[in-house]
């Protein structure tokens, strides 16, 4: 379940956000300018007096760029759209679980200069999500 909303947050940002490329899932590219996102590990579970349960699920975005500003730029779009999220804003493509929210767990840092010269910068988020 939780790499197919990955897939389905790589398609809503894909589809509500201007990208300098497409995003890839899992795996940062070796290009010198990538978007990726991920899975994290995370609590897995809310559990509530009425035996209900949220999913937790934390996933990580990745922008790579050869120019500095772009990378920041592109993360802190991204950034901003994710903490926005609301309530059915991102739709499962299987229609496996309703999406409540997503919360920022680390802003945006640069993790390093890789090798060819790209600035690679990082923010952790948690997904919350109800399964039908």
């Amino acid at each position: 379940m939780a790499s197919d909303f990955i897939d389905d947050m790589a398609n809503h940002l894909e589809s509500n956000l201007t990208l300098f490329t497409t995003l890839s899932v899992d795996v940062l590219p070796e290009n010198s300018s990538a978007i990726t996102i991920r899975r994290t590990p995370s609590s897995a579970l809310d559990w509530y007096m009425d035996s209900t349960k949220d999913w937790i699920i934390a996933f990580q975005v990745l922008v790579k760029h050869q120019e500095q500003w772009q990378a920041i730029q592109t993360m802190n779009d991204i950034t901003i759209h994710l903490d926005q999220l609301g309530p059915h804003a991102v739709i499962p493509a299987d229609g496996s679980y309703q999406f409540i929210k997503t919360e920022i767990y680390t802003m945006p840092l640069l993790v390093e200069k890789d090798s060819r010269g790209s600035y690679i910068y990082s923010a952790l988020f948690n997904a919350t999500i109800s399964r039908n």
